[in-house]
């Protein structure tokens, strides 16, 4: 399970102009926080700025929508600061 290996999940919709992130707790599923962020570079470090708030690096995995469409962007730059990245359908 994934609550055996992290203590946090940041589940994020992407659309064409916004982000929706939410970190939940994996044991409980109880929503942490939740924001939105633009669908830039910008908003892409808003937003690992934003969760380095609510989590650690080392006990978080992100889980993003459409990491080939609209969740590219971030999924790159995800990718290059050596997050784990899941996609969620």
């Amino acid at each position: 399970m994934l609550a055996d290996l992290v203590e946090h999940v940041i589940g994020v919709d992407p659309d064409r102009d916004r982000i929706t992130a939410a970190v939940v707790a994996a044991r409980t599923e109880a929503e942490i926080a939740r924001s939105e962020f633009p669908a830039t570079a910008s908003g892409y470090r808003q937003v690992i700025e934003w969760a380095n708030e609510h989590s650690t690096t080392e006990s978080r995995v992100w889980s993003v929508e459409g990491t080939g469409r609209y969740g590219a962007g971030l999924t790159a730059t995800l990718n290059h600061e050596a997050e784990w990245v899941i996609e969620f359908d």
